[in-house]
């Protein structure tokens, strides 16, 4: 990689850790996993079933378990059994699913954590919230040690601690659990009343709306349906062939409660009409030919002929502001990087 070869090494078991090549390795060994694996991140693997019948659903997983159980034996790899884990989700009072891993019984647990995200069976998301407020008051405490009760910081840098720091533990990918219950967003919201008193040096009964409004921060619901409305236009921006891109589209309210896709279609749902008749543009596709073409920087003169600044007519300035645009718009999708000085305006690519 970028003309430098290391030197060979013997590996029994994995890929080497701590290499760039590493990661790329394990994905090219392990992007032929059955179908019925459909969710994968690293070595994180999850198969599932849908269905009225528990049985039924039970039947689904064992088969799918099996699959992956006889790809892993081929491709010479071992599945941890206490390391996976089942959950049923949508039956109210819960149920039993008899699932085995080399002839291991699958513990069923009634909520898991999943790429960061708590996942309970009734899809409530009260625990993943607890844990974003955990965070965020844990980063709040150890700021307030660094700022013993704010001397050293004035309050417009506590808030943009505040925004750096300790929102992001409450927005954690926040679309795919907004549908948190009233109790979920109240905590939230009363998480964010503390950090900006402690941050502000407020009075313990001042208002979180008066907080807010103060220290010019978004309430945490509008907040959370503006980064839902974000993910829409993520999506939106897939490719209609894309599984997130049918799901959307396919998606729908049940028994009168939204799923995460619901939700944000629901709150997206201004935004949808305010786009009208206008198309969005669709996301750049990273071809491997782009990831593995050598990088050269190149310098363009945009405007030098022109003269500098100082010294150029209405016209010249007319004309150098049309080759910048006409320059933009010619290398859309790519990476480039404008220089403005006095004398000229260059563009580097």
């Amino acid at each position: 990689m970028n003309d430098l070869i290391s030197d060979w090494i013997e590996s029994a078991w994995g890929t080497s850790a701590g290499t760039v090549i590493g990661p790329v390795l394990f994905i090219a060994y392990a992007h032929d996993t059955p179908v019925c694996i459909q969710l994968k991140f690293a070595d994180d693997m999850v198969g599932h079933a849908a269905g009225d019948d528990e049985d039924a659903v039970q039947s689904q997983l064992q088969r799918c378990i099996d699959e992956v159980r006889q790809w892993a034996k081929t491709w010479d790899l071992e599945l941890n059994a206490g390391k996976t884990k089942s959950v049923l989700f949508g039956r109210k009072g819960g149920g039993s699913m008899q699932l085995y891993l080399n002839a291991s019984r699958i513990e069923q647990v009634s909520e898991f954590k999943y790429l960061g995200v708590i996942l309970d069976e009734q899809l409530k998301f009260e625990c993943q919230a607890e844990c974003a407020a955990s965070k965020a008051r844990r980063a709040l405490n150890r700021l307030c040690r660094l700022v013993e009760g704010r001397k050293g910081i004035s309050a417009r840098l506590g808030i943009e601690l505040y925004k750096c720091l300790m929102r992001p533990h409450l927005e954690f990918a926040v679309p795919a659990w907004a549908t948190t219950t009233e109790k979920g967003l109240l905590l939230l919201d009363r998480v964010q009343g503390e950090c900006l008193r402690r941050i502000l040096g407020a009075k313990t009964h001042s208002s979180v709306e008066s907080l807010n409004v103060i220290s010019n921060v978004i309430p945490v619901r509008i907040r959370i349906q503006e980064l839902c409305t974000r993910e829409y236009m993520r999506i939106l921006q897939k490719p209609t062939s894309s599984r997130i891109r049918i799901l959307l589209s396919s998606i729908a309210s049940i028994r009168s409660k939204f799923t995460p896709m619901a939700y944000i279609k629901y709150v997206a749902r201004d935004f949808q009409r305010s786009l009208d008749n206008m198309e969005i543009e669709k996301e750049t596709k990273v071809t491997e030919e782009v990831i593995l073409d050598d990088i050269a920087v190149r310098l363009m003169p945009l405007a030098a002929d022109l003269g500098g600044t100082s010294n150029r007519t209405s016209q010249q300035n007319v004309e150098g502001k049309d080759r910048v645009e006409s320059f933009v718009e010619a290398q859309r999708g790519t990476a480039f990087l404008l220089q403005y000085n006095e004398l000229c305006s260059n563009c580097f690519y």
